[in-house]
């Protein structure tokens, strides 16, 4: 009669008190074998992410958009840097361009495209340079600023002093078509 290890289930020798495969105490069983379990097999657990919700996907792409527009803007302002101004200056300064008569004193300055003005008047201002800087007209290396105005198409120029400077008028308002007037009667 042959037994087998009740924890094992190895065949165990006639006689014996110890299971020579496991070491167990034994107790002489019938020859039915204990078959061992099946192992079953270890279900993984598949770690998932939490579904995104659609919060959390509208906050992403909000910040990639705001990065993207933050990007283009630096872009801009390295480009509008890099190639000195923008194009809009140039042509305000180009509206200063010529000869304008003083409607007060009837003296007449004359803005020459070269940066320089020169001034026919009886006034003590003398000849010198001029910008545009931003939204003002600014004359003499910044010395004396005014703001501008445009009105009547371009051919009337208001200056508002911005500083105090005594040399020159605080307002004066100045007419290009006049000056066009004045020279086609002489």
């Amino acid at each position: 009669m042959t037994s087998y290890c009740s924890e094992c289930g190895a065949e165990l020798i006639e006689g014996s008190k110890f299971c020579t495969s496991c070491g167990k105490d034994v107790i002489q069983q019938p020859e039915t074998p204990i078959q061992p379990e099946p192992e079953q097999p270890v279900e993984k657990k598949q770690i998932s992410k939490p579904p995104k919700t659609k919060k959390k996907l509208k906050k992403k792409f909000i910040m990639g958009l705001l990065a993207i527009i933050v990007v283009a803007v630096i872009v801009v302002v390295i480009a509008v840097y890099l190639r000195g101004g923008t194009e809009s200056s140039s042509v305000d300064n180009s509206r200063f361009v010529g000869e304008w008569q003083e409607q007060k004193t009837f003296g007449s300055w004359t803005f020459n495209s070269n940066g320089t003005f020169g001034i026919n008047s009886s006034s003590d201002i003398k000849d010198g340079t001029w910008g545009v800087t931003g939204n003002q007209l600014c004359l003499n290396n910044n010395s004396v600023c005014y703001t501008y105005m445009f009105s009547d198409n371009g051919n009337i120029l208001t200056l508002n002093q911005t500083g105090l400077n005594n040399n020159y008028p605080a307002t004066a308002v100045f007419d290009k078509r006049r000056v066009a007037r004045d020279h086609s009667n002489t």
